[in-house]
């Protein structure tokens, strides 16, 4: 190949990283829920789950109402897997039984995200 990368050469990096990233989340989801493995842990994991506990932008969302969500939005999620932040917000919804706390804004499970180093709050308010 010449100089430039396959990321370059193929034009779609971002959307590429992006799908690995929600995939390493939604593992961590997978690991800790079903399987109860350990979850990988970033330095400032329990400080962005706090800010994020604190922040009017999240919601609780039962894991079957938030798979509904996802799969009646599936096609807009895959056209604009870059910025998931243009689609509508998650309904908002008050703690309860059952529910696991998501981003109303970039519709990412926080207990995944919070955990993903490179990963940033839409907002802002996380610390790299």
């Amino acid at each position: 190949m010449s100089g430039q990368s396959l990321d370059k050469k193929m034009g779609c990096c971002g959307k590429i990283k992006k799908m690995g990233s929600i995939g390493l989340s939604h593992m961590n989801f997978i690991n800790s829920e079903v399987f109860k493995i350990p979850r990988l842990k970033y330095e400032h994991t329990d400080e962005r789950v706090g800010i994020c506990l604190t922040c009017d932008f999240n919601t609780y969302m039962p894991r079957n109402s938030y798979i509904a969500w996802f799969l009646s939005n599936a096609k807009a999620i895959m056209k604009n897997m870059e910025d998931l932040t243009v689609l509508p917000m998650l309904p908002k919804q008050e703690e309860r039984p059952g529910g696991k706390m998501f981003c109303r804004v970039c519709k990412c499970w926080i207990a995944g995200k919070a955990r993903m180093k490179n990963e940033t709050c839409p907002k802002g308010y996380w610390i790299q």
